[in-house]
């Protein structure tokens, strides 16, 4: 079937992840299809839409990423790729390309200077926390480790201090490192409730910059999706970009 869709004078590799293996529910005009078993996400396509007339002919659908000119290279090393048209000579096959908004979007970024200032107010107390953190390389790892776990239990807005303790006590983290990060914390107060502050203020923008660029609903939607990713253009200064909603996914 990949076969039959590719240019005989095609040369290198695509990067895709599978969408479906056999054709999905059709219910109330919408095709839905959720390819993770593992995760909650789930994606939908009004029938009547340009793709949805594909998807009622195809057998498979899988969404291309990127190019790799030769086989086994490192994905930094993926060049993006926007059009996958070349690979639509098989009908029974849907190669999706990436699905970008049609209309440049005027995105408020007033939240995000005031998370600015907010770090620039507060740069000493937190450089002079991680700076301190001698004996504890890990320190950084052990934090996000929290983060996600709290993320995972839905309770991101429980992040503080006060919360990190409380995992921390039955957390994997070794007891002599626990005693280091105690004192740590009782030498530099502040530092880490600052900057679980500074983590949820930075999730709330990011989330309120997502709800901006999805707008409203159209005919491909996801739920409990992942988020959204850009590749980086020659002209974006700072390279791939994905931003996940993380208080409306969790990882699987």
């Amino acid at each position: 079937m990949f076969d039959r869709a590719t240019p005989k004078d095609f040369v290198g590799y695509v990067y895709a992840d599978g969408l479906f293996l056999n054709p999905p529910e059709l219910k109330n005009g919408v095709y839905t299809f959720c390819p993770n078993p593992k995760s909650q996400t789930c994606y939908h396509v009004r029938a009547e839409s340009e793709l949805g007339k594909r998807i009622a002919k195809a057998q498979v659908m899988v969404v291309g990423h990127a190019y790799f000119p030769e086989f086994g290279m490192d994905d930094s090393l993926q060049q993006p790729k926007n059009d996958f048209s070349e690979f639509g000579s098989n009908p029974s096959l849907v190669v999706l390309g990436p699905v970008y908004n049609s209309s440049p979007i005027k995105i408020d970024v007033t939240k995000l200077d005031q998370v600015e200032k907010f770090t620039k107010a507060n740069s000493r107390v937190v450089d002079g926390f991680l700076a301190a953190s001698a004996g504890l390389g890990d320190l950084k790892n052990i934090i996000y480790t929290y983060v996600n776990q709290t993320a995972k239990a839905k309770n991101l807005d429980s992040l503080s201090e006060a919360h990190f303790f409380s995992w921390l006590k039955t957390s994997k983290v070794s007891e002599p490192k626990k005693l280091k990060i105690v004192e740590l914390n009782n030498t530099h107060q502040g530092g880490l409730e600052t900057i679980f502050t500074l983590v949820k203020q930075l999730q709330q923008v990011k989330d309120n910059v997502i709800d901006q660029v999805e707008g409203p609903q159209g005919d491909i939607w996801d739920t409990n999706g992942e988020g959204r990713v850009r590749y980086a253009d020659p002209d974006k200064k700072f390279g791939n970009v994905k931003l996940v909603p993380r208080k409306r996914w969790t990882p699987g």
